[in-house]
């Protein structure tokens, strides 16, 4: 019997995931065109998913010792190192990274993007009124659109996945600069899905 040690990169099987329900918003799909939106939404998710997968697997290589309480570290007791934004933030300061602004692409997206993701994760009921003046089209006046919908769109999930992929190739390129022996892969989502080696 010998040993064997494997990885399985899971950041990116969901990034391939990702990108295979928006490439479908951009060919030709035979089935309900209403649908489209539904690919954009589980997109954006799932680049954010992603994204989360990278840092956690980013923390786990660089900082161990704070990655093995993570839960503790970056609760809400310890701003403003909270929650995913917070481990951005925590690794971006030790990766020495000075360009970190939520106000401009394509920090803003990421922060937006999580908004987004907390929207689907826990999703609520839209209630409201509104004055609607042509009932004379056979199927009334135009369906409401809700937050969720009118967000999934083909442009915000190509500029959510090209704006995290930004952000993370950044990140990684530092990393490769500043820890060369502690990061295995030259690319953070293509590449090897897993690894495995045994012992002799």
């Amino acid at each position: 019997m010998k040993r064997q040690h494997y990885e399985i990169y899971n950041h990116r099987r969901v990034w391939r995931a990702a990108c295979c329900n928006i490439d479908m918003l951009d060919r030709d799909y035979e089935g309900d065109f209403m649908e489209k939106p539904y690919f954009a939404l589980a997109g954006m998710v799932l680049v954010f998913f992603a994204f989360e997968g990278y840092l956690n697997w980013l923390g786990e290589l660089l900082f161990p010792d704070i990655w093995r309480n993570e839960r503790a570290f970056f609760s809400a007791k310890n701003k403003p190192y909270v929650g995913t934004i917070g481990k951005l933030r925590y690794l971006g300061e030790r990766l020495e990274l000075s360009s970190f602004d939520v106000n401009s692409r394509p920090w803003k997206t990421v922060v937006e993007l999580q908004d987004y993701r907390h929207g689907v994760a826990h999703p609520k009921s839209e209630r409201d009124d509104r004055m609607v003046d042509d009932y004379s089209l056979p199927d009334g006046p135009a369906q409401y659109v809700g937050r969720l919908e009118a967000k999934a769109t083909f442009e915000n999930a190509k500029s959510c996945r090209d704006d995290v992929e930004e952000v993370v190739n950044l990140f990684h390129a530092q990393c490769l600069k500043l820890y060369p022996e502690k990061t295995p892969t030259a690319k953070p989502f293509s590449g090897l899905l897993a690894f495995s080696s045994t012992e002799r």
